[in-house]
């Protein structure tokens, strides 16, 4: 798990401490009291691993042996509160607090075991390979395992229902402020969107576009498209600003709720927007405005189609500024499958014709010749020019790659895919390169 995930993990495990030391600060010190010795273990593995900068040990300290030792131990505290009848839940009574940060340490605990037996089991997962089809998996099962866990929480309090904890309660809601104004958000803000991805002669490459870049398989790429479509809105604005919303408002006060859902949302999106500030800055910008949505409506119904608006906004809009900015360009993209070599080459020449500083036509051009073994030198050229427009794209990279590889300099190919694996976030279809590389040179 990256980082910022990890930070979530700790501060959750502190303020659950913070929660569980209120109920009962004695039982809490008996529960969790460790020996001298292996207090002090613990603590010079930690301090070792933190100066020497192994923030990969750093974390698998915290996610191996923290995190199950913390876990254990709290459950341990909460059938010892049930044993002596003091486990009594209503929704004042704070424990609904304490069951959702219960079910946030519980949703890491079922994410770190389901990828420990996903990454075991290639052969019953065959998308596994596909590091597109790894993300689809592990998000599908994020978010029914959350839901899951929201559905058993809310179910053992007699005093509050499911709809009313998720936000999907419409009574009295004015159909303006529930469905039209957020909907002309939603658009609004896809356009806005667009018009910034669009304003820059480069577009940065990013742990997500690199996954998107590799997939090779029509099916996977559907299922993603579907789940960030469909499910995406849905799940995630039910989650954070239906029921994470009403916990943390019950327990603080509006204002904590919206700078805490909004905060949450926008890290738990940074890996994948890394290296593109400008896209990070538009998805915090729309968590705020979500949640203040859902503050001032009292529903997440509102959120939920301005997040749909959004991301279908965001699925039709680039495509119009595309065709309008590009329309060679956009015909290559759309009728990819269906063209011929020849019918290609001439739609790529004259979009750069059009834009001459578009790095995505000369990299495609340079592809297509690789693929035929045609205009390699050229070829050469062309890749050379996009990646002077994109120095960091290890799509780009690959390419050259594939035309030396043609050109029968295939150590030069070997080392850039070596390169390029250097990166933790390069997807399988990097090393299938390399290896197809390597053995060629038996």
């Amino acid at each position: 798990m990256n980082s910022p995930i990890v930070l979530i993990l700790l501060a959750t495990i502190i303020f659950d401490i913070r929660l569980l030391k209120a109920k009962d600060k004695i039982l809490f010190r008996e529960t969790f009291y460790f020996k001298p010795h292996a207090l002090w273990f613990f603590c010079v593995i930690f301090c070792v691993a933190f100066l020497a900068r192994e923030r990969e040990f750093i974390s698998l300290f915290i996610l191996f042996f923290l995190f199950p030792f913390y876990l254990l131990r709290r459950q341990k505290l909460f059938k010892t509160l049930k044993q002596t009848g003091r486990l009594l839940r209503n929704s004042s009574s704070g424990f609904l607090t304490l069951d959702a940060s219960g079910n946030i340490l519980f949703w890491f605990a079922g994410m770190i075991l389901f990828s420990i037996i996903f990454s075991f089991a290639p052969k019953l997962c065959p998308q596994n390979e596909s590091a597109l089809g790894n993300s689809v998996f592990m998000t599908t099962f994020s978010f029914l395992l959350m839901m899951a866990l929201i559905y058993k929480t809310v179910s053992r309090y007699s005093d509050i229902k499911l709809s009313e904890v998720l936000g999907l309660r419409l009574e009295k809601k004015s159909f303006l402020r529930i469905f039209f104004y957020p909907c002309l958000v939603g658009i609004i803000f896809a356009f806005f969107s667009s018009a910034v991805i669009f304003s820059r002669e480069t577009q940065p490459q990013t742990p997500f576009s690199e996954i998107l870049t590799t997939n090779t398989s029509v099916g996977v790429f559907i299922a993603f498209v579907m789940i960030a479509v469909l499910l995406a809105p849905l799940l995630e604005e039910v989650i954070f600003r239906g029921f994470f919303f009403y916990v943390i408002e019950k327990y603080k006060g509006k204002m904590v709720a919206i700078v805490t859902i909004a905060f949450t949302f926008s890290v738990l999106h940074f890996h994948q927007y890394w290296g593109d500030w400008s896209a990070i800055s538009v998805v915090s910008v729309l968590g705020v405005l979500l949640t203040i949505m859902r503050a001032k409506t009292g529903s997440s119904v509102a959120s939920i189609v301005a997040h749909y608006t959004y991301n279908g906004g965001m699925t039709i809009i680039p495509i119009l500024f595309l065709i309008l900015s590009n329309p060679s360009y956009a015909k290559f993209t759309i009728y990819y499958p269906q063209l011929s070599f020849s019918q290609k080459e001439e739609l790529l020449l004259k979009s750069i014709e059009r834009q001459p500083s578009h790095a995505d036509s000369y990299n495609d051009l340079a592809w297509i010749y690789a693929e035929e073994g045609r205009n390699l030198a050229q070829a050469l050229q062309l890749v050379d020019k996009a990646l002077s427009y994109d120095p960091g794209s290890a799509a780009f990279w690959d390419t050259k790659a594939e035309i030396l590889f043609k050109m029968g300099r295939i150590e030069e190919a070997i080392e850039i895919e070596e390169e390029i694996l250097k990166d933790k976030n390069a997807g399988k279809y990097f090393e299938e390169q390399l290896m197809k590389y390597k053995q060629a040179l038996k």
